[in-house]
Formats: structure tokens, C-alpha cells, sequence
């Protein structure tokens, strides 16, 4: 079968492309030819100051998956001016099916299908938290991805609880950011950039959202909070999180492996 997807800049958008289609290849033993469309050539970047390409940070994301290549074969292609697929962000099916619509979607949006494992875990620092604001970011953020604004508190406050604090931000090689988040024992930060890295390694992850509901589709385990007031709980939010993640893993093993069951309700926070 084969897919079609808008090769977009965000890490979480460049791992979910994989997690489709590798979930969608074992689930039903059905080859899948994943065709990524990339409007430029291999070179070009978000912005000039950018340290690799989108097609590098893609293909660095790709080496950290865990895929089964006989089931998925990735294929780039560039300068693509395929009109069906210019400015998609969510990305169709060659039927013009939206890709997400292909897979059940569970209890209040729950997407088992977009979760990925890790080809390469890391040893953990422990009590080190990785964070991630949009203060080094090109563009400004959604509203409800950028309710706190006072992001120095938000630091200080983190800081307090006495985690050992390393930020990433989109600034940096790929590479980089990707070892702060899988060698750190817990994650937090907006709902973007960093959440679809903390969600492939499996971290204990707090997200700052307005939308619990997005962050319950792609990342089930995840605590959302909208305010810093809330920040000094956050060890308690940790640790729910913490909970969380086995069931979400039991459940995303029973889809793949087709055995019948009823999902349980994951009540949002």
C-alpha cells in the first residue's frame, strides 16, 4: 500500500509518519511504501539559521525508530509539486483518505496507532528534567501552545523542586536535543517540539497545553496543565504521568498484536 506524507519541519509531525505506518505494517501484515514530500531539495532548512536541513532532522529522527523495513520502505522525494499535497499538514492517503481516519481511533480520541518505540534506549541521569519554551523560536506560538508567556518563572519554579534542568529548543542540531530528552528521567514543556521526542522514548512528561485533548491523542500518559500555580505540584504530576505509562504500553502492545480488548478510559487530568 502506498502512503503519501507533506515532509513537514516538526519532530513530532516527522515521527508520527513512521508510527503509522510501521503500526498500520504490523498490525495487519500489509507492506507499506511510505512516500515523504518534500517541496524543496535535501538542503533546505526551516530557517537560514537552522543547524541541518528538514530532511536531516527526518532522517536522524528515522536511525532512532524502532521499524520493521521488510514491512516499510521509506522513500523521499523532492522539489515535489504534487498539487494534492501542497499545504496539507495533515497528511491523505493516495485515495484522498485522511490518514488518521484509516486507524480506530479510541475512547475520546485516543491514537494507539501513532506510538513508536525506540531503536536505541539511553542510560538515565537521574532527577534530570529536560524542558523545552518557545523563547528561541522562529515563529510565535498558538495561544493554547503558549499559555504560561512567563517563562523565566517557569524555569525558576522547575528549578526549585531541585531537578537538574537541560532545555532543548529548535535551534539545535536534532541530534542534541534528542539526547537530553532520552537520557533525562522526566520531560516538560509546551505542547510541541520536545512532546513528540519525550513520547518516542517513553518519558514521564508534563505538557503545557489549553488542549488536554491534543496532548491525550499523542501522548495518553502525558499531564497537561495551562497555568504555573499548578507547577508546584509538579512532582505530583510526575508521578501520575509515571502511572500512566505502563497501562498506555499494555494497550498499545494488545492493538498491534490484534487481541481483542476494550480500551479502558484514561481520565484526562
Amino acid at each position: 500500500m502506498k502512503v503519501n506524507w507533506f515532509g513537514a519541519y516538526g519532530y513530532g509531525d516527522c515521527i508520527r509518519s513512521m508510527g503509522y505506518a510501521n503500526t498500520f505494517a504490523r498490525k495487519t501484515d500489509t507492506p507499506i511504501e511510505l512516500n515523504i514530500h518534500w517541496y524543496g531539495n535535501d538542503t533546505e532548512k526551516f530557517h537560514s539559521t537552522d543547524p541541518e536541513s528538514k530532511y536531516q532532522r527526518y532522517i536522524t529522527l528515522q536511525d532512532e525508530i524502532s521499524i520493521d523495513y521488510n514491512m516499510v520502505d521509506i522513500r523521499h522525494h523532492f522539489n515535489s509539486r504534487d498539487t494534492v499535497y501542497q499545504g496539507i499538514a495533515w497528511k491523505e492517503w493516495d485515495k484522498g483518505l485522511h490518514l488518521p481516519r484509516f486507524f480506530p481511533v479510541f475512547d475520546q480520541g485516543l491514537s494507539l496507532h501513532a506510538l513508536v518505540k525506540p531503536k536505541k534506549p539511553r542510560l538515565i541521569n537521574k532527577n534530570q528534567i529536560c524542558i523545552w519554551t518557545p523563547t528561541s523560536n522562529i515563529h510565535s506560538l498558538y495561544q493554547w501552545k503558549n499559555p504560561l508567556k512567563e517563562w523565566n518563572t517557569f524555569r525558576g519554579i522547575v528549578k526549585a523542586h531541585g531537578y537538574d534542568i537541560v532545555e532543548m529548543s529548535y535551534r539545535e542540531p536534532i541530534k542534541d536535543a534528542i539526547e537530553k530528552v532520552a537520557t533525562s528521567e522526566f520531560c516538560c514543556g509546551y505542547g510541541g517540539m520536545g512532546k513528540g521526542l519525550a513520547g518516542l522514548f517513553w518519558k514521564p512528561l508534563v505538557s503545557i497545553t489549553e488542549r488536554p485533548n491534543n496532548t491525550y491523542r499523542e501522548t495518553p500518559w502525558a499531564y497537561p496543565v495551562d497555568n504555573l500555580r499548578d507547577f508546584h505540584n509538579l512532582p505530583t504530576m510526575i508521578e501520575e504521568s509515571i502511572k500512566r505509562i505502563p497501562i498506555v504500553q499494555r494497550d498499545y502492545n494488545r492493538y498491534i498484536n490484534n487481541q481483542g480488548f476494550k480500551i479502558e478510559r484514561y481520565d484526562i487530568f
